[in-house]
């Protein structure tokens, strides 16, 4: 899934989540909320 606040990368049985809004300091925002939620939902 494409995210527009997270970056998401799936290697070796691995996952690598990194926030993506730079230009706004990464704040914790309802958007970036959600998108981390449906992240840690879907690991496997």
């Amino acid at each position: 899934m494409d995210y527009q606040t997270i970056i998401s990368e799936k290697k070796a049985g691995m996952t690598k989540i990194t926030l993506n809004l730079p230009e706004k300091l990464n704040p914790l925002d309802l958007v970036m909320r959600e998108e981390l939620k449906d992240v840690f939902f879907n690991l496997q």
